[in-house]
């Protein structure tokens, strides 16, 4: 039985590396789905941003219109830059090289070191939105200095890392092995981590401030509501992006390339999606304001308390948070 197989023609006989191939082209049609989903929330948020535009200033609409834009375009360069290594790949140089397409894709040097720059760009904006939204909410309190300097500092430490990274790949022999593991291990694992820490701290400051209105006006099923739906806007947006990093950096971590890769490649769509769905959820007016907290603070008719009646309730909030001008973060 095993002459039989050997015998068979050479196109005819199973690649040794059928697995790292099956895995590649698998990293490859997830990195095309979640690109499709994407680019509906783009068109979306488009949309919705256009709608807003009159009731907006144009100065806003142009500034968030054009960041959205910009990381629509980052991923489309990533998608269309592994869409030609897969073909180069796979159509014009498969039996180039004894591992396979696979290993022909790694050398490609130049492909790569594009993706990672790309990719760097969409951590340093992503992170600044994040920084941007954590400053809305946490400003007006005495603590804000010592709140910010935390994500801050992960960002000027993620943009250092990603200078050591790009300029290592483009250099080959710049830095040992034993360098290259773990500050790529930073590279994959600082941004997760931020999103994490920002994340965390907004939720604590609209706990905090859900808890003093209530002491505010009394319980009221509105106020709860509106306040659990904020902290689940939050955690839903980020939850996928802060899953598939963790995914990444376990499979970095136990060097496992070809596992890897299905995650990796996907990466920079999923930081997109995340972005795209805070963007929608600000330009639908369901997001926290830059002047909500200090709207709280003015709950107060004639320093009497307004009645705990949830459609009393719901009348000051429409008042009150009817979404305006300034920035506003979710």
């Amino acid at each position: 039985m095993g002459d039989e197989i050997t015998s068979l023609p050479p196109f005819l006989q199973a690649s040794p590396h059928q697995l790292d191939e099956s895995l590649d082209l698998l990293a490859s049609a997830l990195s095309a789905i979640t690109y499709g989903i994407a680019l509906t929330l783009y068109c979306i948020v488009v949309h919705s941003l256009r709608c807003r535009r009159r009731s907006s200033r144009g100065s806003q609409y142009l500034i968030t219109l054009s960041y959205t834009t910009l990381a629509m375009a980052c991923i489309t360069a990533v998608l269309i830059i592994s869409h030609y290594g897969t073909q180069m790949a796979y159509v014009y140089h498969r039996d180039d090289l004894p591992g396979g397409p696979v290993v022909y894709e790694e050398l490609m040097i130049s492909s790569y070191f594009v993706a990672l720059v790309i990719m760097a760009i969409l951590d340093w904006l992503t992170m600044g939105v994040q920084i941007w939204r954590l400053w809305i909410i946490w400003r007006v309190t005495p603590w804000f200095i010592y709140i910010i300097i935390i994500p801050f500092s992960l960002l000027l430490a993620c943009i250092g890392i990603d200078i050591a990274v790009l300029v290592n790949e483009k250099h080959i022999s710049f830095l040992s092995l034993d360098y290259v593991f773990t500050i790529g291990f930073a590279f994959f694992g600082i941004p997760p981590l931020t999103t994490i820490i920002v994340t965390a701290l907004m939720v604590l400051r609209l706990g905090l401030i859900r808890r003093r209105y209530i002491k505010l006006i009394g319980h009221s099923d509105s106020v709860t509501n509106q306040y659990t739906s904020i902290i689940s806007m939050l955690i839903e947006s980020y939850a996928l992006e802060a899953l598939w990093s963790i995914a990444i950096i376990i499979t970095y971590s136990i060097r496992t390339p070809i596992i890897w890769t299905v995650f990796i490649g996907s990466a920079v769509n999923i930081k997109v999606i995340a972005l795209f769905l805070i963007v929608y959820r600000v330009a639908k007016g369901s997001a926290w304001q830059a002047h909500t907290e200090q709207q709280l603070s003015t709950l107060r008719c004639n320093g009497d308390r307004v009645d705990d009646s949830d459609s009393a309730v719901t009348d000051a909030l429409d008042r009150r948070f009817s979404t305006g001008d300034r920035a506003m973060a979710a």
